[in-house]
């Protein structure tokens, strides 16, 4: 008994020894991990730091700058591991300014995904052909809007987009529900000019029909019967019978600020009160629904076969448009990006611009009615710039991070230019004409000058400034100003010469090839409609019930809806039975 006892005292020593050394064996592990971890982390550090060494010395002997010559490191030590050979180029990121090495792993991705996804597209468009048979049978019959081209030409009918009402006597302009504010004119449609026979039973085939909207710059509206911010009125007999109704005096500018008059930035919009009238011929289409597929059709394949067919009967009716850049030789104003290294050896791109008063033939601005636009537009806009620089500013004053110096001098300066504009725009005051070589003259000095202000500040940049980014964004906002205002101004002009009996007398043809693709009706670009299924720009509206009609966002006209977005007016089947135009309501959805 007594020999069993100490054979047991050995094992529990022995099972002790082995508990204690198991711990020990733990806590020699977590002192290695930690002493071996710190010295990993410290030769890893030596390693980064040895990389910016020898980036320091490839710098040194090649005569680049550091980020360029870490690139080139970066890249070494990859290449290391890889195997690969080859060049090292490195190029500059044309958003962020910062070397990155071009080993074209960035663009063998892309191509490898923009392949996979045409592949993917052809196979669907390949399954989807042997459905557009039988699209037809489930179609429902619609009127597609065409905007009448060319503008100089005599229009047919009296539908047309935007423009004033021809209201017959007893029918009052429509006002917001709620506010009693004015509502904008969208379209009045003679259904008397239109296809209407294959329409669905319980459309109206005859008589007027005018839609109404409050155009603000939110285009925050409640969806849903009985809205105030929408109208559509009818009448019996053709529109054509009655003058043009007076717009009301309080009838604001579209894509007003509410509770305003205009817009923040009215010239941007291109239209004031009322929208500039384009005529409109109607042309049946079959149409099919853009939410839901019908019983027995895959959805993809149901999408894509209507989306082919209806772009084929579109291109038919509105015509192919011309996808190639407008010409240079027509380019007024003109840019290019030069690339500066600043003295701290970041790089930095800005853009220069170039002026050619003559190259879309004449001598810029034409006429005094466009040399005013022009000025107006740049006087506004340079404020705006001005008040811009000001804020920030005061916002570096307050948060105790400045005081920049260049952000209030640079108010300043885009404060002064605007007070030349506007005063430049005093001169072509009175009754348009044709401008002459002393009013060219004072528009190529006013223009001269900025351009001058725009060339000093990228001086600026690469004499070292202080903060060479302000003058960068400075420098960079006056060029866009011109090139954008020009564009604006060029394009009122044209749409608004074009009302006159002899056209578009004085503005030369280059002024209508760079416009081109923005004026040509297209099926790429723009869908009004009347009638039809529910359509959609990338999103369906939330309407409900029988369309009426559908308002596309369409740069000829100046409309943006909700992102590049559409307005579709409804009407519930029973009160369409029943007459009740004035229960129709409008909807809108982004693009």
């Amino acid at each position: 008994m007594h020999g069993f006892e100490k054979s047991m005292k050995r094992i529990g020593y022995v099972i002790i020894a082995a508990l204690l050394i198991g711990v020990a064996g733990i806590v020699f592990d977590i002192f290695e991990l930690a002493i071996f971890g710190g010295a990993a982390a410290f030769v890893l550090s030596r390693l980064r730091r040895l990389r910016a060494f020898q980036a320091w010395l490839l710098a040194r002997s090649e005569g680049t700058d550091r980020a360029t010559a870490r690139a080139v490191i970066d890249e070494l030590h990859r290449r290391r591991k890889t195997g690969e050979t080859g060049q090292i180029r490195v190029v500059t990121d044309p958003k962020t300014g910062k070397a990155q090495v071009d080993n074209g792993a960035r663009a063998r991705a892309s191509a490898d995904i923009n392949a996979k996804i045409k592949r993917q597209e052809a196979e669907l468009k390949e399954r989807a052909r042997q459905f557009i048979p039988q699209l037809d049978s489930h179609s429902v019959p619609g009127i597609l809007l065409k905007r009448h081209w060319p503008l100089t030409a005599a229009a047919p009918g009296a539908s047309h987009l935007g423009g004033l009402p021809h209201l017959p006597p007893g029918i009052g302009w429509p006002v917001h529900g709620e506010t009693g504010v004015p509502l904008h004119h969208l379209a009045q449609i003679d259904l008397s000019d239109m296809p209407t026979d294959d329409l669905q039973d319980g459309l109206p085939r005859n008589g007027t029909l005018w839609f109404f909207a409050s155009i603000d710059e939110e285009l925050d509206w409640n969806t849903g019967g009985d809205t105030p911010h929408s109208a559509v009125l009818y009448a019996p007999g053709s529109a054509s019978n009655h003058p043009p109704t007076t717009a009301p005096d309080t009838l604001p500018a579209f894509y007003h600020t509410a509770g305003e008059m205009t817009a923040s930035r009215q010239w941007r919009s291109k239209t004031g009160p009322v929208a500039r009238r384009w005529p409109v011929t109607g042309h049946a289409i079959p149409t099919w629904s853009h939410v839901e597929a019908p019983e027995g059709f895959p959805a993809r394949e149901f999408f894509a076969a209507f989306t082919m067919k209806t772009k084929e009967l579109r291109s038919e009716i509105l015509g192919e448009a011309s996808t190639a850049e407008p010409p240079e030789r027509d380019r007024v104003f003109g840019s290019e990006f030069v690339a500066y290294t600043l003295s701290n050896g970041s790089n930095l791109r800005t853009r220069l611009t170039t002026y050619a008063p003559g190259a879309a033939g004449g001598r810029f601005p034409y006429n005094t009615a466009l040399a005013r636009r022009f000025l107006e537009g740049m006087a506004e806009e340079l404020l705006h710039l001005a008040d811009e620089r000001a804020a920030k500013a005061e916002r570096h004053r307050k948060s105790g991070t400045g005081p920049h110096p260049e952000d209030a001098g640079m108010a300043e300066e885009f404060a002064r230019l605007a007070e030349t504009a506007r005063a430049g725009a005093s001169r072509f005051g009175g009754p348009g004409r044709a401008t002459t070589e002393a009013d060219c003259d004072a528009m190529d000095a006013l223009i001269g000058e900025y351009l001058e202000t725009s060339r000093r500040w990228v001086e600026a940049l690469t004499s070292g400034a202080p903060d060479a980014q302000r003058y960068a964004m400075a420098a960079h906002s006056l060029p866009a100003t011109l090139h954008t205002v020009w564009k604006a101004a060029t394009y009122d002009a044209l749409v608004n010469e074009a009302d006159r009996p002899d056209g578009a007398k004085g503005l030369p043809d280059g002024l209508w090839r760079w416009h081109a693709n923005l004026l040509l009706p297209s099926h790429h670009y723009t869908h009004h409609m009347l009638f039809g299924a529910k359509g959609s720009a990338s999103n369906p509206t939330e309407g409900t019930g029988i369309r009426l009609a559908q308002f596309d966002s369409d740069g000829a006209l100046g409309w943006m809806f909700c992102d590049v977005g559409i307005v579709d007016f409804w009407i519930s089947p029973e009160d369409l039975a029943a007459g009740r135009w004035d229960r129709a309501w409008a909807a809108t959805a982004g693009g």
